[in-house]
């Protein structure tokens, strides 16, 4: 097992392989969702979620509770 030496004064490792941290592909995984998911949403959504509208959310209101909120 080879280790990696660091010098205390750059802190970078004394034997850099630039592959070693190379990106080796780029996947979207943005607005994809697993059939359990959709139906989680679907069927818990009502229970759970809170309905989006275009104002601040009244956040007493919406948890039916006063508290402090940070």
């Amino acid at each position: 097992m080879t280790e990696k030496k660091t010098p205390a004064a750059s802190g970078k490792p004394m034997f850099y392989d630039p592959t070693e941290h190379r990106i080796r592909s780029f996947v979207t995984r943005a607005g994809r969702l697993s059939t359990a998911q959709a139906r989680a949403i679907e069927t818990l959504g009502p229970q759970f979620c809170i309905p989006y509208a275009k104002a601040p959310l009244d956040i007493e209101g919406a948890f039916d509770r006063s508290a402090p909120t940070i």
